[in-house]
């Protein structure tokens, strides 16, 4: 029996899968292409958004009631269909070491720098461990309970960023035409491809015929943050956003309100590391189930202790720096994760209708008018 999340639940994990760490990574990406229209990428976010809720909404009734692994099966066979599955499983391992790797650098910069990657990452994966292991319920509730403070504090804390914002570090716009801002695009769109996890809850909610909607429901509200966020970080901080790591820790740092009102940073920190762990969580229980569909286990919990310990080998040994993970961010990931998370269940779809439509059409065999061991007598 799987555990049930309600549909907020729901909304607000798929919400935190791209804006649990692309609030502070995203800015930096981004940067590296666009600066005066990086505001842009929000509403061409929620195209690809769109994109990703229809490819949701279409799976979701084309496999009933089964979840990503086991419908590969049913599209593809047995052995290419768990090759596949084994392909998509990969994906998760190394986006569970991504978000990982990302949370520890986070953390070893701003405040323990000279707590080494591994000790960082353990402490970090401990309570992760815990609450996947009680269930996607517990997940579910700590997401409900986290997101509405998270979103006011980090609503509030742009506010209160405003005054220091000069509109004219938006201008001129479209100075360099609208290629900047389709190159900037791609790492929030490589992100949005985290939706696809969401094909591996359809057991955990009790209508997975919404579940496309919810999706899209989160892709516009991510992407709504992501204009709101990218224009007042520009705005604030300028040019120096491309140069800096953590554009909007910089953002949070200008904010001062007389002498008794100032360095709210570590509210900003707070924020991220809690809502890197909503990210984590939900990355993390759906690497599990796979493993659980792809092997036929009946339970994923058995696999939490060997899960968390590859991805925390992984964490360091795939992105050994920051420089080695953002140019895999920036270069590499965008490509590898379309194919593969938007690739194969698109291609799973187009197989299996194809597979039906033959069925139908396919011509039925004449009834034999006579018995069967009457006419196999006859010579």
């Amino acid at each position: 029996m799987y555990e049930q999340i309600s549909r907020l639940q729901f909304f607000f994990l798929m919400y935190w899968l791209v804006i649990g760490t692309g609030i502070y990574l995203l800015p930096l990406t981004i940067g590296q292409f666009v600066i005066h229209d990086s505001w842009m990428v929000g509403p061409v976010f929620i195209l690809g958004a769109i994109a990703l809720s229809a490819v949701v909404h279409v799976f979701v009734r084309v496999f009933p009631g089964q979840n990503l692994i086991d419908a590969l099966q049913t599209a593809f066979g047995s052995w290419l269909g768990r090759m596949l599955g084994g392909w998509m499983l990969i994906w998760m391992f190394v986006n569970n070491c991504l978000i990982l790797r990302q949370m520890t650098l986070f953390v070893t910069t701003n405040i323990f720098p000279n707590t080494p990657v591994y000790v960082a990452t353990a402490i970090f994966m401990a309570p992760l461990i815990y609450a996947v292991f009680k269930g996607v319920e517990i997940v579910g509730r700590l997401a409900e309970i986290i997101s509405p403070w998270a979103i006011a504090t980090t609503i509030v804390l742009y506010l209160l960023a405003l005054p220091n914002a000069r509109f004219t570090n938006v201008l001129p716009l479209l100075a360099d035409g609208f290629s900047p801002v389709l190159r900037g695009s791609l790492v929030p769109w490589m992100f949005s491809t985290n939706f696809i996890i969401a094909l591996l809850m359809v057991r955990n909610l009790k209508d997975p015929r919404k579940m496309g909607k919810d999706v899209l429901i989160s892709g516009i509200a991510a992407g709504s943050t992501g204009l709101f966020a990218e224009s007042v970080t520009t705005m604030v901080v300028g040019q120096i956003r491309s140069s800096t790591l953590f554009p909007v820790l910089e953002v949070i740092r200008t904010i001062r309100l007389g002498y008794f009102l100032e360095r709210l940073d570590p509210l900003y920190v707070i924020t991220v590391i809690t809502t890197i762990f909503l990210n984590a969580a939900a990355l993390f229980y759906t690497m599990l189930v796979a493993v659980q569909s792809l092997f036929g286990c009946k339970s994923y919990r058995p696999f939490v202790w060997g899960g968390a310990l590859a991805v925390w080998s992984g964490t360091f040994f795939l992105m050994k720096n920051s420089g080695r993970m953002l140019d895999f961010v920036i270069h590499a990931a965008p490509g590898y994760y379309f194919v593969t998370a938007v690739g194969i269940p698109v291609l799973a779809i187009v197989v299996q209708l194809v597979k039906r439509r033959l069925t139908r059409n396919r011509p039925q065999g004449s009834q034999p008018t006579g018995g069967g061991r009457a006419s196999a007598a006859k010579p």
